[in-house]
């Protein structure tokens, strides 16, 4: 069977789903780990080594740290959200 995983978050959010994609391996399926690291970390050759696939999307979320001071104080400051 072919199985795809979707994460987003940081290592330890990725990271047990590579694990899973793993056993699932072991049993015989096909998988393909699809994933957004927030600090822009690759999987490609770990998934290899365990007989799977990844792809990296959207990684790095936002690369300029500026651009991300300047995002969080626009949210923080931001009188009404819908506007």
């Amino acid at each position: 069977m072919k199985i795809g995983i979707q994460a987003w978050g940081s290592e330890g959010d990725i990271r047990p789903l590579v694990a899973i994609g793993h056993g699932l391996v072991q049993r015989g399926h096909e998988v393909e780990l699809v994933y957004t690291d927030i600090a822009n970390r690759h999987y490609d050759a770990v998934a290899a080594s365990l007989g799977m696939t990844a792809r990296a999307v959207a990684t790095p979320v936002i690369a300029d740290e500026t651009e991300l001071y300047e995002i969080g104080l626009a949210a923080i400051t931001t009188r009404n959200a819908l506007l």
